[in-house]
C-alpha cells in the first residue's frame, strides 16, 4: 500500500495460489449502505482507489471478476456475493494492509460454469408446448444456495429420490 499525494491508496492482489489464472479481475468498495464508492481493474498485480483512507477502512472491499459489459444490472454488494467475489480483510491491527491475498478455492469459483439446461416452454392456459421456442438463461443460481434453504422434509426426499430408495431406514 502506497499513499500518494493525490490520496491514491494501491493494493497488491497475490493470486500465487492460481497463477494460471487469467480472467480479468477487479476490486469494488462498497460504503456501509451498500452503495459501490469506487472500482479498480487489477494491472500487473495491483489496484489503486482515489478515495481517501478513513473511508476506505470503512468499506466493504470486494475482489472478483470483473461482470460482463452486457449485464444490465449495477454492480452491488448482492452481485458480489453471488459470483463468488471475495470479501477482502484490508486493515490489520487498525492500519491498510500491503497485500491481498486470495485464496485458491475462491479462485476456482471464478470462471463461468456453464452447464446444459432441459426443458420445455408451455402455454400457460392450455400447458401445451410452444414449438420451436428459444429460451435465453440469464442467471442459474448454484445449488448449494438452494439447499441452505429448503426445509429438512425436502432435503431428505430429495436424497430419496436422487438415490432411487423407496424409504427412510432408520439407524438404531
Amino acid at each position: 500500500m502506497t499513499s500518494a499525494k493525490k490520496q491514491n491508496i494501491t493494493f497488491e492482489i497475490s493470486l500465487d495460489a492460481r497463477p494460471e489464472f487469467c480472467g480479468r479481475v477487479g476490486a469494488f468498495a462498497f460504503d456501509s449502505a451498500g452503495n459501490l464508492l469506487e472500482k479498480s481493474e487489477l494491472k500487473s498485480g495491483k489496484i489503486s482507489f482515489g478515495i481517501n483512507e478513513r473511508n476506505l477502512v470503512k468499506s466493504r472491499l470486494f475482489i472478483a471478476p470483473i461482470p460482463d459489459q452486457n449485464d444490465k444490472g449495477s454492480v452491488s454488494i448482492k452481485m458480489m456475493e453471488r459470483i463468488g467475489g471475495f470479501e477482502a480483510p484490508i486493515t490489520d491491527n487498525g492500519k491498510l494492509v500491503d497485500t491481498i491475498f486470495i485464496p485458491g478455492t475462491i479462485i476456482d469459483a471464478w470462471p463461468l460454469c456453464f452447464c446444459w439446461v432441459r426443458g420445455q416452454v408451455i402455454q400457460n392456459d392450455s400447458g401445451l408446448p410452444i414449438c420451436k421456442a428459444k429460451v435465453h438463461i440469464c442467471e442459474v443460481d448454484k445449488i448449494w444456495r438452494w439447499i441452505w434453504k429448503l426445509p429438512e422434509p425436502d432435503i431428505f426426499r430429495l436424497r430419496l429420490k436422487f438415490r432411487g430408495s423407496k424409504s427412510i431406514r432408520s439407524r438404531v
